[in-house]
């Protein structure tokens, strides 16, 4: 029975592998449900989209009756037709030319939409298809005619929740090789009849409408992928050209950093379109859940507008903070369809293109990374048929920094560790004023010191309500000081009190961290003043970089002006009390033995 049983196991977990591996497949693979129509022709579609399903729909049949040795340039002599059994049919039949009245007026056999006439043939079920005498007039844009139309099948196949407009073909689109375009692919429609196509994807827009008699007819991609640029600003360039954006920062603990997503939008954009964002342990994203924090909440932008996210009933855009989409987003930002529509149909520019701002903060928290690899915040879109393809991730990048301080002494055999020495650090502002480090000892170690904000005070008995002084840091056992957490910037040791028999220093230490460096531990270089050095070596060996070595100089006694007083009498009094004592006993003796 246990043989038994663990073989059912064992084919029970086999099989759930397998209908994994299944459903994997037809994920990449979907299969669709076409009309089953087979022909020798095929479509091919330029400026594909890797991992969209294009679908051919036959409109119209196509008889192509060109000569075989017409000249190269005459005009094809093409036939259509379709049939009234075709789910089409009705949907061609009711389609208008906006603004456009026949004349004469329809009939029961002659329809004229003012893209094509259908006209009945003998009573039958078939129609023939020519070509509207309004697409003929002077001054009628034929390809702006046919997007129309081609909008009109698109909306209608959208209606279709019945699935009654099935395709003829379809095909899915895989990804080009040595291509530097984000998604570029190659997709043909294989072994479809002749006739009058249109064609669409899963990004939500149409692709094409065109005659297909050819054995293959190229058709472009007429969607338009967006693009997300993500930026991040350094705060002490916000005066600077370009006000400091840029792919990397540095930031000390607390610290608001603002972000930006540019994201592009093109005619023919993508439908579905989402923002993602996923920021790292170290950040933490500010919402409208942040009172004080308010300003620093996320905003949508075009052309400088701040775009709210309802327009009365409209929705615009919808933030989803934590969504829970399988890939632990921080936020998302769903755009609605017709509000990217809207953008693009007033945008003045030539190209149609627009630019959709989008502006969040974050603030440094203590489970930031300090150097190192920093602090990451990632952004990438998803777009197309239920925000299924996406972009290329973008990502900035935040550094937090530490210094190490060694306190020592000159010692006959090297440097020597200092206890009890202490320090304050601090910065001077562009008003010359003093800004001392306050801090926190990080858990299980009493020599690393977090910081935690700043003060202008450093001892003072009268500081306000809600006033603190500096943190005052204390070299231990092995001399060694850590402080976390810090900006890029210049800084000052100042030590406010020296081990017991050592001088105090009399001038402040100067300690620059600079832009990133990944040469270095903690990814920033530290420059302390040149007298002090950068690295400390042990016994061992051991070698540890980054580290403002600060030396100490043992006190001795100072010399005096002073004579030497009455301690000559007392020695030489002294001397002659001894010698006579001595000269007494032996007189004594001598005077006994006589």
């Amino acid at each position: 029975m246990k043989k038994i049983l663990a073989l059912v196991l064992a084919l029970t977990l086999c099989l759930g592998l397998s209908v994994s591996g299944f459903a994997t497949e037809e994920t990449q693979n979907p299969t669709i449900e076409t009309t089953e129509e087979t022909g020798d022709y095929s479509i091919s579609i330029t400026n594909a989209i890797a991992g969209q399903t294009y679908k051919a729909y036959k409109i119209f049949d196509a008889i192509d009756g060109t000569p075989a040795d017409a000249v190269e340039g005459t005009p094809r002599m093409i036939s259509y037709t379709i049939n009234s059994t075709s789910p089409w049919f009705n949907i061609v039949k009711a389609y208008t030319v906006n603004g456009y009245t026949p004349d004469p007026e329809n009939t029961a056999t002659c329809i004229d939409t003012g893209y094509v006439v259908l006209t009945q043939i003998n009573g039958t079920t078939e129609w023939s298809v020519t070509t509207s005498s309004h697409l003929e007039a002077e001054g009628i844009n034929k390809k702006d005619e046919a997007a129309a139309f081609a909008e009109y099948l698109a909306d209608e196949l959208a209606k279709d929740t019945q699935g009654t407009l099935k395709p003829t073909g379809y095909a899915v689109a895989t990804a080009s090789e040595s291509t530097e375009q984000t998604n570029a692919a190659t997709a043909t429609i294989s072994g479809i009849p002749a006739g009058y196509y249109f064609v669409n994807t899963t990004l939500g827009s149409l692709t094409s409408l065109d005659t297909v008699t050819g054995v293959n007819q190229a058709i472009e991609e007429k969607n338009t992928e967006p693009t997300v640029d993500k930026e991040v600003q350094e705060d002490s360039k916000v005066s600077d050209e370009g006000n400091g954006w840029g792919n990397e920062n540095t930031a000390e603990l607390g610290q608001v950093v603002n972000f930006r997503s540019t994201i592009t939008v093109e005619k023919g954009a993508a439908k579905s379109i989402v923002l993602h964002d996923t920021m790292t342990n170290g950040l933490t994203f500010i919402n409208a859940t942040e009172g004080d924090d308010a300003q620093n909440n996320l905003k949508v932008m075009v052309g400088g507008e701040n775009i709210a996210a309802t327009s009365g009933e409209t929705k615009n855009w919808e933030l989803k903070v934590n969504p829970n989409t399988g890939d632990s987003c921080t936020f998302d930002v769903v755009f609605d369809d017709a509000f990217i529509a809207g953008l693009i149909e007033k945008s003045s520019q030539d190209n149609n293109k627009v630019e959709i701002v989008v502006t969040y903060s974050a603030r440094v928290n203590e489970n930031a990374v300090i150097g190192g690899d920093g602090n990451k915040n990632e952004t990438h879109l998803s777009y197309g048929d239920e925000s299924k393809v996406t972009s290329i991730t973008d990502t900035t990048t935040t550094y937090v920094y530490e210094f190490k301080v060694f306190k020592y002494t000159d010692g006959t055999e090297g440097d020597a560790a200092l206890k009890g020495a202490k320090f304050v650090l601090y910065y001077t502002d562009a008003e010359r004023t003093n800004h001392y480090a306050v801090t926190k000892a990080k858990e299980a170690s009493d020599s690393t010191q977090v910081l935690t904000g700043w003060t202008t005070h450093l001892d003072d008995a009268n500081a306000g309500s809600g006033e603190v002084n500096a943190t005052v840091f204390t070299s231990g056992e092995d001399g060694f000081i850590k402080i976390e957490g810090l900006d890029a910037g210049t800084y000052y040791l100042y030590e406010t009190e020296a081990p017991q028999g050592y001088n105090r220093l009399d001038t402040p230490i100067q300690v620059t961290i600079s832009e990133p460096s990944k040469a270095d531990v903690n990814g920033g270089t530290v420059t302390p003043a040149p007298e002090t050095g950068k690295e400390v070596t042990y016994a061992d060996g051991n070698v540890i970089s980054n580290v403002v070595k600060v030396v100490n100089k043992s006190g001795t006694e100072l010399p005096s002006t002073g004579g030497i007083g009455t301690t000559i009498f007392y020695v030489v009094g002294g001397i002659l009390m001894l010698g006579a004592v001595i000269l007494l006993i032996t007189k004594k003796k001598m005077g006994s033995k006589q």
